[in-house]
């Protein structure tokens, strides 16, 4: 049997033309324009939380998350946490603190994390490895009890679940990735999914260095919006991504059955 697995997950070339034409018609190319609005409304809706703000990558989107949590100084994540993320997080003025992950979930140990907090921690970084959001419940429990904020790097976990709750309903919120490589792709982008609209006008602000859409003043601000040629991208992808997602249910079904042969 041959089958594709690392193909990017595309919407046929006549949806995408279409929302391309619009733009050049409009004329908006940039600046937080009428399709990165739209896809903040719609993937928030998707993701059923009440806010989503759409920027220029996922390694950007965790710098701002991180800010609107944290501010700079100690936090505490996986040992596993990813390099690009890591950078990020320095990049936002954070000092991490290794915790060691579940071998079952491959979520961040309670145990572990309870004891790498220490009364410098301001804050908890937990991911969704592989995708998965199991043992989010634990890792916001933990921060729960600790009064700590808590937010997850769920670059990979669009579509997943865990009790009835996706990837932006653990937790302060989730960055995810719109990376050509996901399964829902805007060719390069991420998106912050979160209940705080503190946190969501926070982002808001940072994302865009044009003093005209501020709100919350006293921010350092950079350009981290994301183009309308994205937003176009996974505007129509959305369309689409149910049965994108089965397909890589598939793929997996079929990894699996081969893994219990082998």
């Amino acid at each position: 049997m041959r089958f594709l697995v690392g193909q990017r997950n595309m919407a046929p070339e006549s949806e995408i033309a279409a929302a391309f034409e619009g733009i050049f018609e409009r004329g908006y190319f940039a600046n937080n324009g009428p399709m990165v609005r739209k896809l903040d409304v719609d993937l928030a809706d998707y993701l059923h939380v009440a806010f989503g703000v759409s920027v220029a990558s996922e390694l950007v989107g965790m710098m701002l998350l991180s800010s609107a949590a944290f501010g700079t100084g100690e936090v505490v994540a996986p040992a596993s946490i990813g390099a690009g993320m890591l950078k990020a997080l320095q990049c936002a003025g954070v000092d991490v603190v290794y915790a060691d992950v579940d071998p079952t979930t491959f979520a961040l140990d309670p145990a572990s994390l309870r004891g790498a907090v220490t009364k410098k921690t301001l804050g908890i970084v937990a991911v969704h490895t592989f995708g998965r959001v199991a043992g989010a419940a634990d890792s916001e429990r933990v921060a729960r009890e600790l009064g700590l904020p808590l937010i997850f790097d769920g670059s990979d976990a669009l579509g997943s679940r865990a009790d009835g709750r996706g990837p932006g309903e653990f937790g302060a919120g989730a960055l995810l990735s719109l990376h050509e490589r996901c399964v829902l792709n805007a060719a390069q982008g991420g998106f912050i999914a979160t209940n705080s609209e503190l946190i969501a006008r926070h982002i808001r602000t940072t994302r865009n260095f044009h003093q005209g859409e501020t709100f919350v003043d006293g921010l350092l601000r950079l350009n981290g919006k994301m183009a309308e040629s994205c937003a176009a991208l996974a505007l129509v992808g959305l369309n689409h991504l149910e049965a994108w997602i089965l397909n890589n249910q598939r793929r997996a079904s079929i990894y699996l059955r081969t893994m219990h042969v082998l």
